[in-house]
This record gives structure tokens, sequence and C-alpha cells, in this order.
């Protein structure tokens, strides 16, 4: 027997502001990461004595896949940020972009799919793949619960060119970084 909970105004404002700030906060730490990662890189080439070829291939492979998490990690935060600020509208366009940024997140649990399609997923990959399906699974669950998606009636301007622009960015870095987010697992 559970007890019906309903959703103020108040707690779902509140949720969008943590999660855009959450998202702001890992969009700043992500681009720092990425920055870092590039200046290290850079001068490991810089100031790299002469090594073996391979060594340098592999030095500079590795420096290639951090850049990348890098990159997927600032994608993921413009989804919370974009989340976060689409719950805080209070707007039917508000919800769709909450909607959107919470389906679109699902391809960053491809990376776990790509391990198990290449045979080299552990047990803590395959774990976090379903974990993460499940988050967003319950994400758009609660996006469509009747009582929360009612609080988004108000006057709807239409979801932004931008907003579309940054969803199709972020789904295609999530795609084509798939293979680097399961390495890191």
């Amino acid at each position: 027997m559970s007890l019906p909970v309903r959703e103020s105004l108040s707690d779902v404002e509140r949720i969008g502001t943590y999660l855009y700030r959450i998202g702001l906060c890992m969009l700043g730490l992500g681009a720092l990461g990425f920055l870092l990662t590039a200046y290290f890189r850079l001068l490991g080439h810089v100031h790299m004595p002469s090594t073996p070829a391979q060594k340098a291939a592999t030095a500079a492979l590795g420096a290639t896949t951090r850049s990348l998490r890098e990159i997927r990690a600032v994608a993921g935060s413009l989804l919370c940020v974009l989340a976060g600020r689409g719950l805080r509208r209070r707007n039917r366009s508000g919800w769709r972009v909450a909607r959107k940024a919470a389906l679109v997140s699902s391809l960053f649990g491809l990376s776990s799919a790509y391990a198990v399609w290449n045979g080299n997923a552990s047990v803590s990959t395959v774990a976090f793949g379903i974990g993460w399906f499940l988050g967003v699974g319950m994400s758009c669950h609660w996006l469509s619960r009747p009582e929360v998606e009612a609080q988004f009636q108000g006057a709807d301007a239409g979801m932004a060119t931008p907003v579309w622009i940054v969803l199709a960015l972020v789904a295609m870095v999530a795609i084509a970084t798939s293979g680097v987010g399961a390495s890191y697992r």
C-alpha cells in the first residue's frame, strides 16, 4: 500500500535548481579537466625526450582517451544544465527540454552496451549500464507522472533552436565516444 505523493511546484523547482547548479559545477570541472589534459598533452609533446615510437604512441593515445573522456563529461554536464533550466521554467517547453535531456542522457549508457558487444565487459560495466538505464527510466517516469506534468501548463513559447542544437551535439558526442566511456570502468 503506497500513499499518493504529490510534488508541489516548489519541489519541482527545487529539483530543477539543484540539477542546474550541479550541472554548472560539473561543467566547470569538466572544462577545467579538458584544459588541463590538453595543456599536459602539449607539455608532453614539447618536452618529450627521444623515446621509442611505441612509447610515444601509447602516451598520445592515453592523452587522447583522457581528452575524449573530458569531452563526455562536459556534454553530460550540458544535459544536466538544460534539464535543470527546463524544470525551473514552469512551462510546457521546459518540461519537454527536461524530458528530451533525460532521453539523450540514455545514450551515455551505450558505453556499457559497446563493452558487452566487444566481449570485454566486466561485471561492474554491466551493472553500471543497467543502473544507468534504470535511472533514465525512473527520470522519464517521474517526468511523465500526471501530477508533475500538470505543473508545466504555463504559456509555451516552444523550444529554442539552440536547445535543439545542444541536444543534437550532446547525442553525437555520446554515440561517438561510447567506446571511450567503457574503457574507464
